[in-house]
C-alpha cells in the first residue's frame, strides 16, 4: 500500500509506485483522485506499463502520459 499526498493507494503489485509516478501524482491532485478511484487490477496495469519502460526516459515519458491521461478522465 503506498500513501501519495495523505491519500492511500493499494494494488496487488506489492503495493510500491515508482518513485517518480508517486511524486508526478503528488503534483496532480486531480490524476491522484482518479488513479485513487480505480480497480486494484486498473492500478496495478498502470504501475506495470510503467514499470516495463526499458530506459529511464522511456519510464519519464510513460509517467507523464499516465498522469495526463489520468486528469483528462482518459484512462486506458
Amino acid at each position: 500500500m503506498s500513501n501519495v499526498g495523505g491519500v492511500t493507494m493499494s494494488f496487488t503489485d506489492n503495493g510500491e509506485l515508482p518513485v517518480g509516478f508517486g511524486m508526478s501524482l503528488a503534483l496532480d491532485m486531480k490524476a491522484m483522485a482518479n488513479f485513487s478511484a480505480l480497480t486494484d487490477g486498473k492500478k496495478e496495469e498502470l504501475v506495470n506499463y510503467i514499470k516495463n519502460s526499458t530506459t529511464g526516459y522511456e519510464a519519464k515519458e510513460r509517467i507523464t502520459e499516465v498522469v495526463n491521461r489520468l486528469h483528462n478522465d482518459s484512462f486506458f
